[in-house]
């Protein structure tokens, strides 16, 4: 999040020297409809086994055949013992939940392949007498990175992968899920979930979107420190939240994850005797492998 928060300290520069100057603000307000995220069916193929008596002939009486009733006790074990994939919300939760908590206490070595950062410029409203310095900054200072990045310390574990800073990766509870599908690959799961948006707004660490992902805090814009310039106002809600992950299904571990959310980040500045506001929606996705 450090290119972001050298972005906002930019545009809060930008909007500082606006003022400066006596130039017209005026506030050039667009409309964002987000779309809505396709609701995914949940789909399980329940293993199914077959067992085929032994005909008899009931006129001539035969000794038991103990290699066919070892052949039924085997199968009947086989078919007691499979265990079909979660299928519900609250299972496949649970399961995540299980899985991805793993991540921080056991991990050796977490690789975060890549992590893309944007702010698509028709979600940025600023000051009409910025707003082209403010697309020009987004080039500059809002960028991802496919350079991948490896932490085995444990603190750098618990700092960077998500929820950072916390002993937790995930308090998802089903009330957040939109859809959710569990795959049986044989040695593994792959499970995919969709959330709603978040119903907080600056939601805590632990809550809401804050409880999953790597999110913008409010008190980020706390520690931007600009002679004459004070956020009034920020107010961040999460949106189109998904999560890709491969489960192993021997040990329940995570190997492969994949998060993407969004912040709409809505914001009132006051700088010196004038009150301005600027909207953006932060796009972020990042990818990392674990490994035990």
């Amino acid at each position: 999040m450090k290119k972001f928060v050298a972005f906002i300290t930019i545009i809060a520069v930008l909007l500082t020297v606006l003022t400066a100057c006596g130039k017209p603000v005026e506030p050039d307000v667009q409309e964002t409809t987000l779309a809505e995220q396709p609701t995914e069916e949940v789909t399980v193929t329940e293993p199914t086994s077959v067992i085929k008596e032994k005909e008899t002939t009931p006129d001539k009486p035969t000794e038991p055949d103990t290699t066919a009733l070892a052949e039924k006790t085997t199968v009947a074990v086989e078919t007691t013992t499979a265990a079909s994939a979660p299928a519900s919300v609250e299972e496949i939760v649970t399961l995540y939940n299980t899985a991805v908590n793993k991540v921080k206490p056991e991990a050796k070595q977490i690789t975060r392949t890549y992590s893309r950062l944007n702010i698509p410029t028709e979600t940025l409203e600023l000051p009409s007498g910025i707003q082209k310095l403010g697309q020009a900054a987004i080039k500059q200072f809002v960028k991802g990175s496919d350079k991948p990045e490896v932490w085995t310390s444990r603190d750098d574990l618990k700092l960077g992968f998500p929820v950072g800073g916390t002993d937790y990766s995930s308090k998802m509870t089903p009330d957040m899920v939109k859809s959710a599908t569990c795959t049986d690959n044989g040695d593994t799961y792959t499970v995919k979930i969709v959330l709603k948006n978040d119903a907080l707004t600056n939601p805590k660490k632990g809550q809401g979107y804050a409880g999953v992902f790597n999110t913008v805090a409010a008190s980020t814009f706390e520690d931007i420190n600009i002679p004459t310039v004070t956020f009034e106002k920020v107010k961040i809600n999460g949106i189109n939240g998904s999560i890709t992950c491969t489960i192993d299904k021997a040990t329940q571990r995570v190997t492969d994850i994949t998060f993407a959310n969004t912040d709409i980040l809505d914001i009132d500045v006051k700088i010196a005797w004038s009150n301005l506001h600027a909207k953006m929606n932060l796009v972020t996705e990042n990818n990392y492998k674990v490994a035990y």
